[in-house]
């Protein structure tokens, strides 16, 4: 039982177990269902553009109006917080198998910003 018990524990923490079809199903109905309504305005200065699933990662690309002001650490680490507590709570059944989140941040210009991204390691699980 023991030996049992390291092998599920090294399997599930190696990343081995992906999401299963009708999963990726639903997320992709998702993603779809969010792309019919974009752009979405999320706040007066936030703007989610685009989305699109590649394999276990869910995209989403987010263009924030900051004019001619820069992004510095502490902003970008005070959005992840907020994009963590937004996406790493119950239910768990998509995080724990697999599925990872990027929030993709660019200028009105359309230069990169960072990335804030979720997944099972990140939320702790």
């Amino acid at each position: 039982m023991f030996r049992l018990a390291i092998i599920l524990s090294l399997l599930f923490s190696s990343g081995s177990f992906a999401l299963s079809d009708s999963q990726k199903r639903e997320i992709k109905k998702s993603v779809d269902n969010m792309k019919a309504v974009l752009p979405r305005r999320v706040d007066q200065m936030t703007t989610v553009v685009d989305t699109w699933m590649r394999d276990n990662t869910w995209y989403m690309k987010t263009v924030i109006n900051i004019g001619d002001r820069k992004i510095n650490q502490k902003i970008a680490d005070f959005i992840s917080e907020y994009i963590k507590d937004q996406y790493c709570r119950p239910p768990w059944e998509y995080i724990d198998a697999g599925l990872n989140i990027s929030n993709q941040y660019y200028d009105q210009r359309g230069n990169y910003l960072f990335v804030a991204s979720v997944n099972k390691r990140i939320c702790g699980r």
